[in-house]
């Protein structure tokens, strides 16, 4: 029983070290794609909305903010703080004008929802296998112990009887039992011992 409760430890350890080594998953958006975006809100300044609406549909999530922080531009749920655009896995890029920093352009690509969803997929299939290969331990532990520990222990038990000259200790046999023929020859060699101390 340890060994088997020793692998599913082992398998437990090895599913939790694979959790953690697989990196959070953060999708890059289309360099050429963000830098011709960034390009149109610097051109069209002030007024970023157009720009961003005609940002390609794989940005599902975009943020234009001025200076002051208050949100210019937005495709989805605006990403207007630093700690949402890193949950999101946006990038951000200065919106420059004139020479002058005047805005910040955040932009989250859908592919990293995607990405999420196919690390869950793997490690939900690393565990499934980690888990049968675990449940498969502690069958083959039971089969073990019901099938051949047990009765070896019975066996074991029966033949220190006989040699202690107890020939009338019971020895039980059923039918799932693998030492079958040696019990079943334990059990002629203690009638003939017994016939042979009443002939004597």
């Amino acid at each position: 029983m340890r060994a088997a409760l020793a692998v599913v430890a082992a398998a437990a350890a090895a599913f939790l070290g694979l959790w953690a080594s697989v990196d959070r998953p953060v999708a890059r958006p289309d360099t050429v794609a963000a830098c011709d975006l960034r390009l149109a809100v610097e051109r069209s300044w002030p007024d970023a909305s157009a720009a961003v609406g005609r940002a390609p549909e794989a940005f599902q999530r975009i943020t234009v903010l001025s200076g002051d922080g208050a949100v210019a531009a937005s495709r989805g749920r605006p990403m207007d703080t630093d700690r949402e655009a890193f949950r999101a896995g946006a990038s951000s890029f200065d919106v420059v004008v004139g020479g002058q920093r005047v805005g910040v352009l955040r932009i989250a690509d859908g592919r990293a929802g995607e990405l999420a969803r196919a690390r869950r997929r793997v490690l939900l299939l690393a565990g499934g296998a980690i888990a049968a290969i675990s449940l498969a331990c502690l069958a083959l532990q039971a089969f073990h112990r019901r099938r051949i520990a047990r009765p070896f222990a019975a066996l074991r038990a029966f033949a220190a009887d006989v040699a202690a000259g107890n020939l009338d200790a019971p020895l039980t046999m059923d039918r799932g039992n693998l030492f079958g023929p040696f019990t079943e020859a334990f059990d002629i060699m203690r009638d003939e011992l017994a016939r042979a101390r009443r002939r004597e």
